[in-house]
């Protein structure tokens, strides 16, 4: 399972927690906001996993809460 995220520190608990069920996990650090850094995270996900099954976008956006 990838993980990626801008928060290192997330992005690396949540793939540790995921080696500790025994799962393979890769963590991936990136700037999701920029096309060409989302363009690099699928190439280093397919090169460690060969493809991608499934993609949860969990993406929040932080703003002016009304």
């Amino acid at each position: 399972m990838a993980v990626a995220g801008v928060d290192k520190e997330g992005v690396d608990r949540t793939a540790k927690e995921i080696l500790e069920m025994g799962c393979k996990a890769f963590a991936v650090t990136r700037d999701l906001t920029k096309i060409d850094s989302i363009k690099e995270m699928v190439q280093e996900i397919i090169a460690a996993f060969r493809r991608i099954d499934c993609l949860v976008n969990n993406a929040g956006t932080s703003g002016r809460v009304l």
